[in-house]
């Protein structure tokens, strides 16, 4: 039931399946996909309260995570131990990716490029590549793990190292120990006065 933290009011029901595990709403705020345990995705426009035909995707939907751009959703299968994409649009679904078994849930990364998966059994999360699919580094945890958010603000760092210049000449900085989304990552010649 939709329920205005703002304004302490509830809204009329909005059905979702009987089996749904896991909700999660787009980024634009107008649908939300529910995963059923079953294995299937539905789509629910939230101004009309009506929903998609469940598309099956993979055996026991444990959670979904939705890309940044609100382009792709991501659905873990703890039956088959797969994350599979499944573009919103269409509700196309793609190829799934295979996971280290018994996964618990999933967070992706604010650039949408990197999914981190929790053991739903044992103690390592998995880094998983979104472009290709491959695993990364994996993290040490305590046992179940089973939940994970990662922090919404992962700005770029700007690291300079200013060269020193006589008083009143122009002088230059290195922002070569920069990352993120910085664009320029060279030395620029200032006029500091």
């Amino acid at each position: 039931m939709p329920y205005s933290v703002e304004f302490g009011t509830t809204k009329a029901p909005i059905p979702v399946p009987a089996d749904s595990r896991a909700l999660v709403f787009s980024p634009d705020g107008k649908t939300v996909y529910s995963t059923t345990a079953s294995g299937s995705i539905v789509a629910i426009d939230i101004a009309t309260g009506s929903a998609s035909v469940p598309v099956p995707v993979a055996s026991d939907g444990i959670a979904t995570v939705i890309s940044p751009d609100g382009k792709t959703l991501y659905f873990l299968s703890g039956g088959d131990a797969t994350v599979t994409p499944i573009d919103t649009t269409s509700l196309t679904v793609g190829t799934p990716i295979r996971l280290p078994r018994d996964p618990g849930g999933l967070a992706i990364t604010p650039d949408g490029k990197t999914l981190y998966v929790t053991p739903g059994l044992g103690s390592k999360i998995t880094e998983v590549n979104l472009k290709t699919g491959g695993h990364g580094r994996t993290i040490d945890v305590t046992d179940f793990a089973l939940g994970i958010a990662i922090e919404p603000d992962q700005a770029p760092v700007a690291a300079f190292s200013v060269v020193a210049a006589p008083a009143g000449s122009p002088t230059s900085f290195d922002a070569s120990a920069s990352h993120g989304n910085l664009r320029d990552h060279r030395s620029v010649p200032v006029d500091v006065r």
